[in-house]
């Protein structure tokens, strides 16, 4: 029969703390596939985009190769008539209220460019 000594098994059960780490991880995890999914399922204009020293983006890549009047090197300048610094501002702020549309009223995009319009 096996001695007795008091001390507990190296392999003994979990404690609380380590189901707490668990849940905390797990609940991480889905998190993060729940905003993978939700950025995945926004519209895209196919072009990948860099920020430019004006901090103006500018279009690098046509990522889905459809027609387009961008060119690579082009930078955005205007959505709906504001300017990009404008917009920035108001995406630091958290403010999106001033870059809604209603449905169906359209918009206008500027930018600068080889296929500029």
């Amino acid at each position: 029969m096996p001695e007795q000594s008091g001390h507990r098994s190296v392999f003994s059960r979990p404690g609380r703390s380590a189901g707490v780490t668990l849940g905390l991880v797990l609940l991480l995890l889905i998190v993060s596939a729940g905003q993978k999914a939700y950025r995945l399922s926004l519209p895209t204009d196919g072009w990948r985009t860099a920020a430019a020293s004006d901090e103006t983006p500018v279009f690098q890549e046509n990522l889905l190769g459809l027609p387009s009047a961008l060119r690579p090197g082009d930078h955005l300048l205007a959505v709906q008539g504001v300017p990009m610094p404008e917009l920035m501002g108001w995406a630091v702020r958290l403010d999106p209220s001033p870059c809604t549309t209603r449905r169906g009223s359209g918009s206008s995009t500027r930018w600068s460019g080889r296929g500029q319009r």
